[in-house]
This record gives C-alpha cells, sequence and structure tokens, in this order.
C-alpha cells in the first residue's frame, strides 16, 4: 500500500513522538513535540540542547518507497535553526521498519565539532548510531 498525505502525515507524528519519548528517557529530561508554528517553524522538537544550548531538531519518516531527500530537509533544518535562533541543530531520519534507535541523524560542521567529531555520540545514556556531517 502507497502512502497518501494523511498516513504520512500519521507517520512523521508517530515518530516525532517516539524521537520525544526516546530522547526523553536517554537524556532524563522532558523532550516534547513543538508546536507547528507554519512559516516560522522552529523544529519538531523542544527541550533538545547542545551544550546548554537549544536546538532546532527535524524529524523525517520518509517510508520505504520513499526517496530521502537529505540536501531538502536540511536546508529545511536549517530555516527552524534561524527562526529558533539556535546556533545547533540536528536531523533525525527514520530508516524503513527500523526503531527509533536506530534512525540516522545529520548534523552541521558547527555541531559536529562540539560532540567531537566522533563516529557515534555518547551523550548521558543516549547513543546515535550515525552521525553524517554536511
Amino acid at each position: 500500500m502507497s502512502r497518501n498525505r494523511q498516513t504520512a502525515k500519521k507517520a512523521g507524528t508517530a515518530f516525532e513522538t517516539a524521537c520525544a519519548k526516546y530522547l526523553s528517557t536517554a537524556l532524563h529530561k522532558k523532550i516534547t513535540r513543538m508546536p507547528k508554528s507554519g512559516a516560522s517553524d522552529r523544529g519538531d522538537l523542544y527541550g533538545v540542547e547542545c551544550h546548554g544550548e537549544p536546538m532546532a531538531v527535524e524529524c523525517k519518516s520518509p517510508g520505504g518507497e520513499s526517496s530521502w531527500r537529505v540536501s531538502e530537509w536540511w536546508r529545511e533544518t536549517e530555516t527552524e535553526m534561524l527562526n529558533y535562533g539556535a546556533r545547533y541543530g540536528m536531523l533525525i531520519i527514520k530508516r524503513y521498519r527500523k526503531s527509533t534507535s536506530e534512525a540516522v541523524c545529520v548534523v552541521d560542521n558547527g555541531m559536529w565539532e562540539a560532540i567531537g567529531g566522533a563516529k557515534s555520540v555518547s551523550y548521558t545514556h543516549l547513543t546515535l548510531p550515525t552521525i553524517y556531517s554536511v
């Protein structure tokens, strides 16, 4: 069965909720879904920080038949960073038929340097398996 707008939105909402729960548990702090704000969107999650500064976090759940549009999604993340006034941003992409803990995370060079440029990132009890710098 192919996705339509309604099922894609439902999958996106479910992934955002799963990411918020996962990060809340891993970071021992409250992470929530960000209220939608149209053109001035500030990301999908609220409460994620890097070195005490807020991060714009964009979550994508492309599905099995969708192509990954990382450049487009990263531009969206950068816009949300500007809207949020955040120096750091992260794009979290759900891998088809994988758990939230197996998502792929994309960050920019500033964030990459802030976290030490490791192949995987451990932060408190959170391990993000794959980080790519754009």
